[in-house]
């Protein structure tokens, strides 16, 4: 025999579901290469612009010091290209003057005018050069530092889909990286627990 008491009643349901990270991401190169160092393993945590994997990098090296040497060559043509107009303009100038003062004929300007307009054109012509040879070395520079594949968020290393010495092409896969600050769990309700769920009710999971 016991006394009669009032109390609350718990409800209790319990469900099954999945933890999913906040967010995941694969690493990837963008350029092709045989894969020489992974510092990172499974489980692993990795800081956001963490090096995690290197890939052979001496294709792209030789790749930037190419177009560094083309680069210096167009540099000089360039300063040849300079001097040759600088070098016609003042003759121009000088052969006009003469021919104010009568001493220098017509066909003379002409060709003062012709030689100057080649060597304008010429010079224009080097400038253009130049910043071709500077794009190459900005986009090989680009691709050498492609070879280095860094964290873009912190999280824990989920998989790892290749190891060391592995040939890879671009996008190919190399890890994935899972962010677990804060996790989203999914799971189902039946019909009948709609009413026993209210927004901002507690869970514990």
């Amino acid at each position: 025999v016991e006394s009669v008491i009032t109390g609350s009643i718990r409800d209790i349901r319990e469900f099954t579901g999945t933890v999913y990270p906040i967010y995941q991401y694969i690493v990837a190169p963008k350029v092709s290469g045989r894969v020489t160092t992974i510092r990172k393993r499974i489980g692993d945590f990795v800081r956001s612009g963490e090096t995690v994997a290197k890939i052979d990098d001496a294709e792209y090296q030789q790749a930037v010091l190419e177009a560094e040497a083309n680069l210096k060559i167009a540099q000089a043509s360039l300063a040849e290209s300079k001097s040759q107009f600088e070098l016609a303009t003042q003759e121009r100038e000088r052969v006009r003057s003469l021919q104010e003062k009568g001493i220098a004929s017509s066909s003379e300007l002409d060709t003062a005018e012709m030689n100057y307009s080649a060597q304008e054109s010429r010079y224009k012509l080097a400038q253009a050069q130049v910043e071709q040879r500077e794009a190459a070395l900005k986009s090989a520079q680009i691709r050498l530092s492609y070879t280095v594949l860094q964290a873009t968020e912190k999280g824990f290393i989920g998989e790892r889909f290749v190891d060391e010495g592995a040939l890879l092409s671009p996008n190919s896969p190399v890890m994935s990286v899972i962010g677990l600050d804060s996790v989203i769990v999914r799971t189902t309700i039946i019909e009948r627990d709609y009413g026993l769920i209210n927004n901002g009710q507690e869970a514990e999971i």
